[in-house]
């Protein structure tokens, strides 16, 4: 039999699961290639800089996109 403290928190979980509502959020993915200016098709590490700039280290170097730009 489950106690009192076991059921209040058993039916707070639930009212929390019901009640919370998530929003979907949209996630865009791009593919940059040689083509696009990329100068290996290895790649080694991403980042991204406080200004938006996405740097991509390859086998042959450093790479920077403006991600406005792609």
């Amino acid at each position: 039999m489950m106690s009192f403290g076991r059921t209040l928190l058993f039916f707070s979980a639930l009212l929390l699961l019901f009640t919370l509502r998530v929003v979907p959020q949209t996630v865009s993915f791009y593919n940059i290639t040689t083509a696009d200016g990329l100068s290996h098709p290895r790649v080694f590490t991403i980042g991204q800089d406080k200004f938006g700039f996405i740097w991509i280290g390859t086998a042959e170097g450093l790479n920077v996109f403006d991600v406005l730009s792609i």
